[in-house]
């Protein structure tokens, strides 16, 4: 799963996810990761939940940007008098207000991480030896 995602369209995801499931070579732990940060958000996190809880996948990382995603089916609605763009949802797919996609296995990067181009989250997954 790829991390610095702001969201979109689950479908495709689910169908991967399927996929995992049913295929017993795969869906071995160890074998596929899901990596998380701050930039991981809305459909992404549910994502690297539904990842998570499904299948025998590890998330690396940090918290996703908003781990409490509650609403969905955003929409947008341009106002008759002003023009002006809103944006509304039509659906509220955490009304429990669980915590999604929160990794298991966290890895922050630091300022020299940034500063030099290095990627901790995908080296972790890289050398993952669980």
């Amino acid at each position: 799963m790829k991390y610095n995602h702001s969201g979109g369209d689950s479908e495709p995801f689910e169908a991967l996810i399927a996929d995992i499931v049913h295929d017993p070579a795969v869906n071995v732990r160890g074998r596929i990761f899901g990596l998380v940060n701050g930039f991981t958000n809305s459909s992404a996190t549910v994502d690297a939940s539904n990842l998570q809880s499904r299948t025998k996948a590890l998330l690396i990382g940090q918290q996703p940007a908003d781990p409490v995603d509650e609403f969905g089916d955003d929409n947008l609605f341009r106002l008759p008098y002003y023009g002006i763009v809103v944006e509304y949802t039509t659906a509220v797919i955490n009304p429990g207000r669980a915590r999604f996609g929160i990794p298991s296995i966290v890895v922050a990067p630091t300022v020299r991480d940034w500063l030099t181009g290095a990627d901790p989250v995908l080296a972790a997954a890289l050398g993952y030896r669980g």
